[in-house]
């Protein structure tokens, strides 16, 4: 009697245990993943889909030739129809916190995880290559090119893989860290230290523009715009070159703090600094206008709107290119306040932005 009494309260205490742990655990995720409703605030678009993931979303990639959005999140990569927010695939693709966001290129999506860069067709997400990297862990800069997947790492080399077949093409060694790489009429350039431009199909060194400090920059051909800086905090001048007559177009004083943001729109530049945005003209390096801002870090540019994610305010704001507010979207964050990644990026008339699990598409 003594013995059933014993092995009863055993079983129950562990019944208790292993009740109280998913009981535990599903109030973890309620507030971590629950987030207040967003507000709204006269803004231009309107709300089309929104969507909720089991976890955290890392990167957004708008499919330039196919209505598809692909979500990266730190298990997997998904696909989703961009009209409707429906699940068209699901890839397994492990990694652990790297927003680098995936690539769209020549119908097939191209992205790095833990271990792997892979290609995977757009329509269906089946693995069309998967080459593994030599340094698996750290943050991560791609570019793709009608001949190559390009992937810089932490271990200070850039890897060329064939965009075909995945086999490495060649790799070239940088002086520090993780570099910013452009491609155009097969010539690479790699924003480091300086700017070097090497030969796509073999890598060798073409020429190479030696500045000091740390770039952030954008292309858009033929320009090539970056910021010379004298940390990563120091922000000294802007310059605009024409990439394909090598030439310096302008350079423009401007002086600033905080990790830059530089972004090349249509006939303009916006550049964002720790509390401060600045519009210049693209061809004249003119400052049209500056106004403060709190921290943005994500900028699109639909119909002649500005769309910049603040992300001290937690606002989308939606600015005239003459500065003006139009309006904002306001985010808000879990009910245990963690850090929650704020990505944002668009199509030729749509919004696409995630905030912790949650993906939300804006149209007119």
């Amino acid at each position: 009697m003594k013995k059933q009494k014993l092995f009863l309260f055993f079983v129950t205490s562990f019944l208790v245990c292993v009740g109280l742990f998913y009981f535990g655990k599903n109030i973890y995720e309620v507030m971590v993943y629950f987030h207040p409703p967003i507000t709204v605030g006269n803004f231009p678009l309107h709300n089309k889909w929104k969507l909720n993931l089991d976890e955290d979303v890392l990167s957004v990639t708008n499919v330039t030739d196919q209505p598809i959005v692909v979500i990266q999140t730190q298990k997997a990569l998904y696909g989703l129809d961009q009209a409707t927010g429906r699940l068209k695939w699901r890839t397994e693709l492990i990694n652990n916190g790297d927003s680098t966001s995936p690539k769209s290129f020549g119908g097939n999506i191209y992205a790095v995880g833990n271990q792997y860069a892979i290609a995977l067709n757009q329509e269906n997400g089946e693995i069309i290559w998967k080459t593994p990297l030599e340094i698996s862990s750290g943050s991560k800069s791609t570019a793709v090119s009608d001949g190559h997947f390009f992937v810089n790492e932490t271990s200070y080399i850039i890897f060329a893989f064939d965009r075909q077949n995945g086999n490495l093409s060649w790799q070239i060694p940088t002086l520090r860290g993780i570099s910013e790489i452009h491609v155009n009429h097969q010539v690479v350039y790699v924003i480091n230290d300086g700017i070097y431009q090497y030969d796509e199909g073999t890598g060798k060194p073409l020429t190479e523009y030696n500045a000091p400090g740390y770039f952030s920059s954008d292309f858009r051909r033929p320009f090539l715009c970056f910021l010379h800086t004298e940390d990563a905090y120091a922000i000294k001048e802007i310059e605009c070159d024409n990439v394909e007559k090598n030439q310096i177009l302008w350079k423009q004083s401007l002086e600033g703090s905080g990790f830059p943001l530089l972004k090349i729109l249509e006939n303009e530049i916006l550049i964002s600094m720790h509390s401060e945005l600045f519009f210049l003209n693209l061809t004249t390096g003119e400052i049209v206008w500056s106004k403060e801002a709190k921290g943005v870090n994500n900028i699109s540019f639909i119909d002649n709107v500005i769309y910049a994610f603040e992300s001290g305010s937690r606002k989308i704001l939606a600015l005239t290119e003459e500065g003006t507010e139009l309006g904002y979207i306001k985010t808000a964050p879990s009910l245990l306040l963690t850090y929650d990644q704020e990505i944002m990026t668009s199509s030729d008339d749509e919004l696409i932005f995630a905030v912790g699990n949650k993906v939300y598409v804006y149209g007119k």
